[in-house]
């Protein structure tokens, strides 16, 4: 497993779930660990036994907004931030309190509930130097392109019908 996906609820899961759609689509494996109720220092022990099997972690920032902190700042590797909204963090306040976290512990963030992006983000860093998910990349980007020239298409006849 490269990517690791962090959380700590059930309903981070759910959102998170998007993630996997597109490691799916670029054929790539990706791990969920859920580390709800776990303290720091079993957190610190955790994440020296993923270091071996984990290039990027993707970690959620819900009820702990400072759970992708914490990752940053015992780990070398990249770590992507993923604010999730719930009841007590609405949409700029939480933005605001994922993106100020301070130099610690360096990590990147994506859109709130942003679980595609931030899978694309991952895949990304990965396809610097791997050539296979690169070309995976590109074609997806292809996919992309025509299905949205093919839905402008749609769209155009449905209005010069009218």
């Amino acid at each position: 497993m490269k990517i690791r996906v962090i959380i700590s609820s059930e309903k981070e899961k759910e959102i998170m779930l998007g993630a996997k759609e597109i490691t799916d689509i670029m054929g790539f494996d990706i791990g969920y660990t859920d580390i709800g109720g776990s303290s720091f220092e079993d957190l610190k022990n955790e994440i020296l036994e993923w270091e071996k099997d984990t290039e990027i972690y993707i970690v959620t920032a819900a009820e702990n907004l400072e759970l992708p902190k914490l990752i940053a700042q015992n780990t070398n590797r990249p770590v992507i931030a993923v604010p999730i909204k719930t009841e007590k963090y609405k949409s700029l306040e939480l933005l605001e309190s994922v993106v100020n976290m301070g130099s610690e512990g360096p990590y990147s963030t994506v859109a709130i509930n942003g679980a595609a992006n931030s899978a694309l983000l991952a895949c990304q860093m990965i396809g610097t130097k791997d050539e296979k998910m690169y070309e995976r990349l590109e074609e997806y980007r292809e996919e992309l392109k025509n299905m949205v020239a093919e839905k402008e298409r749609l769209l155009l006849e449905k209005i010069s019908a009218v």
